[in-house]
């Protein structure tokens, strides 16, 4: 993994101590394995301060859906514009990752997703969304 978040222990005097994240960038980007390890060094110009209203962990996967995604559709889909991606699961946060970097790189996107929650969840990010359950069945008391 490339996303990281972690404690400063050594390091610059206005940082020292603080709680920092990263996600790649041009100084780690897919180049350099460990974020999820114990311990990392890292430049300083690939940290900034976690914000207070965001949990470590969260922080610590932040950009996972979306190099997740970029690796499906890039490197292994080598999808382009005018080509179209149909995303199952699209309401999970890859699936949202994925309609917005298709989307991006010009393609059609096109979302399954489970129900009208998810629809509105994914909406703005694909060309047309089929929903599996609509209007589920209320379930019959015996």
């Amino acid at each position: 993994g490339r996303t990281f978040c972690g404690l400063v222990i050594d390091g610059p005097l206005e940082i020292l101590g603080s709680t920092v994240f990263g996600c790649g960038g041009r100084d780690l980007g897919y180049h350099r394995d460990g974020a999820h390890s114990q311990f990392m060094a890292v430049p300083e110009s690939a940290v900034v301060e976690k914000p207070e209203n965001v949990s470590v962990p969260s922080a610590a996967v932040l950009g996972v859906p979306y190099v997740t995604a970029w690796l499906a559709l890039h490197e292994k889909a080598s999808a382009r514009t005018g080509e179209v991606v149909v995303v199952f699961g699209a309401g999970s946060l890859v699936g949202r990752a994925t309609l917005q970097l298709g989307r991006w790189l010009g393609a059609r996107c096109i979302a399954i997703v489970e129900d009208a929650v998810d629809k509105s969840a994914v909406s703005e990010f694909c060309d047309q969304v089929f929903v599996l359950v609509e209007d589920p069945a209320p379930a019959r008391a015996t």
